[in-house]
């Protein structure tokens, strides 16, 4: 575990069903190429808590929010996608 985050799970919401994954698993693989995968809960590993989104880094939330600002270029990707691509996918999918 890095030691500047505690130990927190993520809930991913996906199509065939919910998967819990690490944060620091989530941060190395991000959603792949699928848009909008993303942490629908985060869980302190410790006590089974629920904690709240703003747990998880914004850039990696790969939210509506995250996505417009990465879009805007007021943060980087730390997914590297093609950003042509991603303007792309959330124009078609985010209106």
């Amino acid at each position: 575990m890095n030691e500047d985050r505690p130990n927190i799970d993520v809930i991913i919401r996906h199509n065939f069903g919910d998967v819990r994954v690490t944060l620091e698993e989530w941060i190395k693989n991000g959603p792949g190429p699928r848009l909008f995968i993303r942490p629908v809960k985060a869980i302190d590993r410790d006590s089974g808590e629920e904690l709240p989104l703003d747990s998880i880094p914004f850039q990696y939330r790969n939210d509506l929010e995250s996505i417009q600002a990465i879009i805007k270029g007021k943060i980087i990707d730390p997914w590297h996608r093609d950003l042509a691509d991603l303007k792309t996918l959330f124009d078609r999918k985010g209106k």
